[in-house]
């Protein structure tokens, strides 16, 4: 499976691999990933809490589309960024 990061069009893959690995990856680079957010124009009330609601989600993911709910908030607000996943099915854990 894979984090992609899709920003103005352009898609980078973050990290490819387990389900647990983007899991790790996701929770070691959140702050990196969307520490720019709180500085963007958007309508985040309190944006610290925002990302601690990421974080927990993130932690208690237990599939991909746990991961998606994770980042649906940010993904909807901000149109031209935002973190999508592929590949992996719903409990799977295998590398691809």
């Amino acid at each position: 499976m894979k984090a992609i990061l899709k920003e103005n069009g352009n898609e980078t893959v973050l990290r490819e691999g387990t389900f647990d690995e983007i899991k790790g990856y996701l929770n070691s680079e959140l702050d990196n990933l969307l520490d720019w957010l709180d500085d963007a124009e958007n309508n985040w009330n309190d944006f610290e809490t925002l990302k601690k609601e990421i974080k927990e989600q993130i932690e208690n993911a237990e599939n991909i589309e746990d991961l998606e709910y994770a980042f649906e908030e940010v993904n909807e607000e901000m149109s031209w960024w935002g973190i999508y996943f592929e590949g992996g099915n719903k409990n799977e854990n295998k590398q691809y």
